[in-house]
């Protein structure tokens, strides 16, 4: 009995052991992981706000000495102590506004490079909380338009951009800061410097910031690089605006000066088909105003869209514009009558043209600040009318096309060969008959067919004349029986 008791009692005092091993740890684990009660939070807000009470005593003599001639370095060194107490106790609206009110007291007594010394100081300082950096940065930019000097500002704008820069949560301060100095370098004249510096936005990337203000920026970045005639990049720029968010309602000023910028891109390319898309665009967005602005926008828009070659778009946009309702307004019959020329099939005689809308047309901006495009509107009559001429006529001979175009035989086969090139009419010229031919090619497909149907109607005929003979047999052969 002895012997077998005696390992019973050892099993039983190493289980005990475990449990109590057990109970140990999860102690020490939950001495470790230790939630805080309610009492160590209550104890923690506590003392927070005693020390926000030994901070507003402190901000308030540090004022006083101030107001009494104290040096304001001197004086901010106790703020500096209490910023480095509340930044390690972990506390941030308390460290936040220690930060701010230091950066309140330098711009209130315009101590400009103690500002930009207190701003790099307390930004720099070991595991400075966020918010204090942002609140630090919106404070001191409040000062910005105080300070006259040139210099100086510019100074205090590169000190905030080196705080702001590698920090995502003031990235949009710091899109502010690099549009204000870019505005500077605009207005003293160096475009080149003002476009490279607003460059460097990432306007796309900034998440917090409105669309309306990603927008003005992007609108900015396209005007300065117009500016300095980096158009590829201009062009690359404005493809960030998309027309979804351009086309909101309260996005209309935004709308009307977007197409603006690309009507001055296009004007370099002499693309006047998306010039006119452009004007659509802005007529659109302001037709349907009290104000006579859109007058103007029609006006240009009727233009650009006769100068442009012709196209499916071309013609598309020209009969959208023709269905338009303020052409019927008084003032735009003259354009409205221009416009009907190029929409209905009939030929332009161009004296009678010049005659009706030459003196208008040279009065607009459109030619009266680009003379040559009187010679791109006379060649859109004469392809025009060859286009009608085309549609019309299957052969005509190379001089009577000169007299119906008035132009000399040279010019007639050169817009001739550009109509067919780009595809807009089928011709052959035969130089020694001096004819024009406009008969379409004929796909093989359709040769095919068509000799099909001939020889079908061919066959028919032959067997209905087959039995109109057998008929005609069978009754003489009757008449001869009879």
């Amino acid at each position: 009995m002895s012997s077998n008791q005696q390992p019973e009692d050892k099993q039983s005092k190493k289980a005990t052991d475990s449990i109590f091993s057990a109970e140990r740890q999860q102690d020490k684990k939950s001495k470790l992981v230790k939630d805080p009660t309610a009492e160590e939070m209550k104890a923690k807000r506590e003392k927070e706000r005693e020390y926000a009470v030994n901070i507003t005593k402190a901000i308030d003599d540090v004022r006083q000495e101030i107001e009494g001639g104290a040096d304001v370095e001197h004086a901010l060194e106790r703020l500096h102590a209490l910023e480095k107490q509340t930044r390690k106790a972990g506390q941030g609206e308390n460290t936040t506004n220690i930060a701010v009110e230091i950066v309140r007291i330098c711009g209130e007594n315009k101590n400009w490079s103690l500002l930009n010394k207190n701003i790099l100081a307390i930004a720099k300082k070991r595991n400075q909380i966020k918010q204090a950096i942002q609140k630090l940065v919106q404070e001191s930019m409040t000062f910005l338009d105080q300070i006259k000097d040139k210099e100086t500002k510019v100074e205090l704008i590169n000190t905030l951009r080196q705080v702001c820069e590698g920090k995502i949560y003031v990235e949009v301060e710091q899109a502010h800061l690099v549009r204000m100095l870019s505005n500077i370098k605009e207005d003293e004249g160096n475009i080149e410097e003002a476009a490279n510096l607003i460059q460097t936005i990432q306007v796309e990337t900034i998440g917090s910031m409105p669309a309306a203000e990603k927008i003005e920026l992007i609108l900015m970045q396209i005007r300065l690089c117009l500016a300095k005639k980096d158009f590829v990049r201009a062009y690359i720029i404005s493809r960030k605006i998309t027309s979804r968010a351009i086309n909101r309602p309260e996005h209309k000023d935004l709308k009307i000066r977007f197409y603006n910028l690309l009507i001055q891109y296009w004007n370099t390319k002499k693309d006047y088909l998306e010039i006119a898309r452009c004007n659509k665009e802005i007529f659109d967005a302001v037709k349907n105003e009290d104000s006579k602005r859109w007058e103007d926008i029609l006006k240009s828009l009727i233009i650009f869209i006769c100068l442009a070659p012709y196209d499916n778009a071309q013609n598309d946009l020209m009969h959208r514009v023709w269905d338009e309702k303020r052409l019927d307004e008084p003032n735009m019959r003259l354009y409205k009558q221009f416009l009907r020329r190029f929409v209905e099939f009939e030929l332009i005689n161009g004296p009678n043209f010049q005659k009706a809308f030459g003196v208008h047309l040279k009065s607009h901006p459109a030619f009266a600040e680009h003379p040559e495009r009187q010679q791109e509107l006379q060649n859109r009559i004469v392809e025009h009318n060859l286009r009608i001429i085309a549609k019309y006529y299957e052969r005509v001979h190379v001089r009577r096309l000169s007299e119906l175009l008035s132009l000399g035989q040279e010019e007639t086969e050169s817009f001739i060969s550009r109509l067919v090139t780009n595809g807009t009419i089928r011709a052959k010229i035969d130089r020694i008959e001096g004819v024009v031919n406009f008969r379409k090619a004929r796909h093989a497909t359709e040769i095919l067919n068509s000799w099909q149907s001939h020889i079908e109607q061919l066959l028919g005929l032959v067997e209905r004349s087959n039995l109109l003979i057998d008929k005609e047999v069978q009754k003489q052969h009757a008449q001869k029986t009879a």
